[in-house]
């Protein structure tokens, strides 16, 4: 294997280990030079389990814009899964890796295994050139998908769905030539390559969100769910963090729109759905209705981490 990743950080929860398991024993024979590191995955899936993890790990949440905090109020566990990688980009600068292979226990194995094994998957330029990229195939390629649609006649691709039929091109699309959708939307964080400053500027904005702060002034360019929202001096007052203030996909999301990190895209690891890892418990985000926040907001759940103020 000659495709300069350091090492495999793998985030599985306790009580599921069979991912791992399976990953481990498959990995370690064809890789016996690959480190391979199992995270345990911070397990918030309960309103009680979030509050005692953000106690734990010295952790605030403090989501910007209604979108947001719908759903951190739903998905509870969105915050272990913030976390998770937390732990993984801390342990990556920790240990001095340059580039590392983040997995979370639904990447698609036999797909893993694929890329790992292909020498022509990342090179040496591509090693010195991103600080991320991401390898899940559910984010858009709008040029794919125009042309998976004229050889479909009839057929329409949504826009959130690679087929597995363009896997193994071995091109490297970069983030900025794919178009703002991809960047606003940026879904999933199941498989992807980070380099240490990757992490480092991850770990910045975790401990600095003011910096956020700039895409109130950029409501055409900043990044999903930043866009066309204006916030009070007041909401961004919260340095000293560590603070979760949006999901981490969408917080990759925005370092790329904002040109913060430099960033690629290779399509090729899905998504099995036969062993989600349940880090997340999604509430009802597609279709979203304002009778829904109201809705929330009346119950219980809604802003429950402001329990541990």
């Amino acid at each position: 294997m000659k495709n300069h990743i350091d090492a495999v950080y793998f985030i599985s929860l306790e009580d599921n280990p069979e991912p791992w398991d399976a990953f481990y024993m498959e990995a370690s024979r064809k890789f016996p030079d690959l480190k391979l590191h199992k995270v345990s995955a911070v397990d918030t899936r309960t309103v009680e389990k979030s509050l005692a993890a953000l106690k734990e790990y010295n952790f605030r949440v403090s989501p910007v814009g209604e979108i947001q905090r719908f759903y951190f109020s739903t998905s509870y566990g969105a915050v272990g899964c913030y976390m998770s990688h937390y732990k993984c980009w801390k342990d990556h600068l920790d240990r001095g890796y340059n580039t590392i292979l983040v997995l979370e226990s639904d990447a698609l194995l036999e797909h893993v295994i694929e890329f790992l094994e292909d020498p022509k998957c990342f090179t040496e330029h591509d090693a010195s050139a991103m600080n991320f990229i991401q390898l899940n195939y559910r984010n858009p390629v709008p040029e794919l998908n125009e042309r998976w649609e004229s050889e479909n006649p009839g057929k329409k691709l949504y826009w959130q769905v690679i087929p597995p039929y363009y896997r193994g091109q071995h091109r490297l699309y970069n983030l900025l030539d794919l178009g703002s959708r991809y960047m606003e939307m940026h879904e999933g964080t199941e498989s992807y390559l980070v380099s240490r400053s990757g992490a480092r500027s991850f770990i910045n904005v975790t401990h600095k969100p003011s910096q956020l702060m700039d895409c109130r002034f950029k409501p055409n360019t900043a990044s999903w769910p930043f866009k066309n929202v204006t916030y009070s001096k007041s909401e961004w007052d919260m340095d000293g963090g560590p603070v979760i203030c949006v999901a981490v996909d969408k917080l990759v999301g925005y370092m790329h729109s904002t040109f913060r990190l430099i960033g690629g895209y290779y399509p090729c690891i899905g998504l099995n759905t036969e062993h989600e890892s349940e880090i997340l418990n999604n509430g009802p985000m597609g279709g979203l209705k304002k009778w829904m926040i109201n809705e929330v907001m009346e119950s219980d759940t809604w802003e429950y981490w402001k329990k541990n103020d």
